[in-house]
């Protein structure tokens, strides 16, 4: 599991089911298909890895330029960062009051090195609410949206321009309120 978890940070478009095909080839190991779809199951550790490895990064990195986070949902309890003066961190609630959730706040963060070739369903409950959807790019959701409307693209290859990002997009929605206060 340690060789197709480094695969898959190297490389987080690669979708596990390819990651595991080239690893069993480059060991001329040979599965049926029932073989390697019940050895799929068995992988789920390498995704919650990689899952947590970016969210963390992601973390460190807006947390480290003094942006303010808000995080929501299972697992985040467990990273620690080195500064969490501007960490806020809430339960999680039910799959039915998250859109709820996520229509009032301004920018939705999306971390899913899962779904590669995909998306998750909170980034089109973003984007129905009205939210700007910061994710990790694909090339399913760069077929589909443009960049820089209600989706903004960031890389996991290269987390550390996320901040960046974050706040431009911040920016903005500041710029629109003022704009609006303005007009009132």
């Amino acid at each position: 599991m340690k060789a197709l978890t480094g695969m898959r940070l190297a490389d987080p478009l690669l979708p596990m089911e390819e990651a595991f095909a080239r690893y069993l080839q480059e060991r001329d190991i040979r599965l049926t298909r029932g073989q390697f779809a019940l050895s799929m199951n068995a992988m789920y550790p390498v995704d919650a890895y990689v899952r947590d490895y970016f969210r963390k990064a992601a973390g460190d990195a807006l947390l480290s330029a003094g942006l303010p986070v808000t995080v929501m949902g299972e697992g985040w309890q467990k990273y620690h960062f080195p500064d969490e003066r501007l960490l806020r961190r809430e339960r999680g609630c039910s799959f039915a009051l998250s859109f709820e959730r996520i229509a009032r706040e301004e920018i939705l963060l999306n971390v899913s090195p899962i779904f590669s070739h995909g998306m998750h369903d909170r980034i089109p409950a973003g984007m129905a609410n009205g939210t700007v959807v910061l994710t990790d790019e694909n090339p399913y959701l760069a077929r589909r949206f443009a960049d820089g409307e209600t989706i903004a693209f960031y890389s996991l290859k290269d987390i550390d321009t996320l901040a960046g990002l974050f706040g431009r997009v911040m920016g903005e929605i500041m710029a629109v309120r003022e704009d609006e206060w303005a007009e009132s």
